[in-house]
């Protein structure tokens, strides 16, 4: 079997998977390709039901993936049209101890490289990600800590109180000023992979 015919089975055995690419072949695309090629393996209208679900909630769960640089340039570029329907907030999974970096970041104290040297998952997809919300003008809040992770339950002692410790530092930050805010959440949440 040559090199080409086990790419096409491969592709395809992806792309029946619902995937139109492998991580192989996204890896040697520029972060517009990337998006380019997201933007087509998804519903054409994905985001039009987001922006239309978004104008009727409060808050709008983005999921994410590390490491996956599309997801946080599909979300990035959804940020502006958000500050539109009223979202001012980004809550990211980052540990709330990098705050001050973000701040900085946002504030333009610090470039590119300097808030990767601090922050261990500023690649290029996180930093785009920030980049559109300082342009966009939405504040955006770590919401993660890493001190959550106790409880009886080894998985879902996790998920209860890390989701418990994200909504009370939202509340502190965001809801306590403002109960109308609307708020973008864009992180991992463990419930949504199955677990309850």
């Amino acid at each position: 079997m040559t090199h080409s015919k086990n790419t096409i089975i491969a592709g395809l055995a992806v792309l029946l998977a619902g995937c139109a690419a492998s991580t192989w072949e996204t890896a040697r695309l520029s972060p517009t390709e990337i998006i380019a090629l997201k933007k087509v393996e998804q519903k054409p209208d994905l985001e039009e039901t987001l922006l239309k679900q978004a104008e009727q909630s409060q808050t709008l769960i983005l999921g994410e993936f590390h490491d996956v640089d599309a997801d946080d340039y599909f979300a990035g570029d959804l940020l502006a049209k958000l500050k539109t329907r009223g979202y001012h907030t980004l809550g990211v999974e980052l540990d709330y101890k990098y705050q001050p970096t973000i701040d900085q970041f946002l504030a333009g104290e610090i470039n590119d490289e300097q808030l990767s040297k601090e922050i261990y998952m500023a690649g290029n997809g996180f930093l785009y990600l920030l980049q559109k919300a300082k342009e966009a003008g939405i504040k955006v809040y770590a919401i993660d800590s890493h001190d959550c992770y106790e409880g009886p339950d080894e998985i879902k002692g996790k998920v209860v109180n890390r989701d418990a410790q994200i909504f009370h530092r939202l509340e502190k930050k965001v809801f306590l000023d403002d109960t109308e805010a609307k708020v973008i959440l864009f992180y991992v949440c463990l419930k949504f992979k199955g677990m309850s």
